[in-house]
């Protein structure tokens, strides 16, 4: 899919007559996010701009959402940063996270501490202040293999013997690096290739390949490899539809209740265990 997105200037001259929204989160967030745009706009009865990192033009891609702004590089999301309005208002950057409004901690903070009483959905559309919509709307296109990737992959061995390994998440507490060596040995001695998907090539695990991934890539490999093993993160939610072959740990009982992806989308069949370490 081919989707022209739009880049803001460096004066923020933004429509009086539109709603800007900042997805200033994680990767799973800013696709629960695009999906409410239609309860956003119902309630605001105007047009909603969602303004984007560059890593997450994936998820634009994949509800084909043309009513998105990519920012091209790190100086334009300093710049919206400093820009954003306490206040949901026209022609304003309004930040689509508790985490950038320090004035709602008490309510971001039960989350942010993981020992919440409520589940993440419906706690983003109070956050949203949009009727709670049980199952999550689901992306409308995933995007196919590319020949950069293929030869990348190819070096390796055929994607349906690769195991990617996924250890890390911005708001999960880690798994040892114990755990995630013992399962390479196990993978390999099954005799898949396993390969990790990390920001910093030394963060890979023992035993696996380092593979440079951008976010979108991230996403075809772990919907077309044999299997994905993941700690709990955004990427998660974006390759949710590979069920029984997305393998998703979590840390604690309390991460599981609140981000427990067979809740979210409605499903039975993703592999999700709590792992306590001793």
């Amino acid at each position: 899919i081919e989707v022209e997105f739009d880049h803001i200037n460096n004066n923020l001259d933004l429509s009086d007559d539109k709603y800007y929204y900042y997805c200033c989160a994680g990767l799973g967030d800013t696709l629960i996010t695009l999906s409410i745009r239609d309860l956003l706009e119902e309630k605001l009865g105007k047009k909603v701009v969602f303004i984007l990192k560059k890593t997450h033009e994936v998820v634009a891609k994949m509800y084909e959402d043309k009513d998105c702004i990519i920012l091209k590089d790190k100086e334009m999301q300093e710049l919206v940063e400093k820009n954003l309005s306490k206040k949901i208002m026209n022609g304003k950057i309004y930040a689509a996270h508790p985490a950038l409004h320090p004035e709602m901690w008490t309510f971001f903070r039960p989350i942010y501490d993981q020992d919440s009483t409520e589940r993440f959905l419906p706690w983003i559309h109070r956050f949203f202040g949009v009727k709670y919509r049980e199952k999550l709307k689901e992306p409308t296109y995933y995007p196919p293999m590319t020949d950069i990737l293929e030869s990348k992959i190819s070096k390796f061995d055929k994607v349906d013997n690769i195991v990617m390994l996924s250890p890390e998440a911005t708001s999960m507490l880690p798994l040892s690096d114990r755990f995630w060596e013992n399962l390479v040995n196990e993978l390999k001695d099954q005799g898949y290739t396993v390969v990790s998907n990390v920001i910093k090539k030394e963060k890979t695990v023992k035993g696996s390949i380092y593979i440079d991934l951008t976010s979108e890539e991230a996403v075809i490999l772990g919907l077309n490899c044999h299997s994905v093993h993941s700690v709990r993160s955004g990427l998660c939610d974006l390759i949710f539809s590979k069920g029984k072959d997305l393998h998703v740990y979590y840390p604690t009982h309390s991460s599981y209740f609140i981000y427990s992806l067979n809740s979210m989308f409605r499903r039975t069949d993703i592999d999700e265990k709590i792992v306590i370490e001793k």
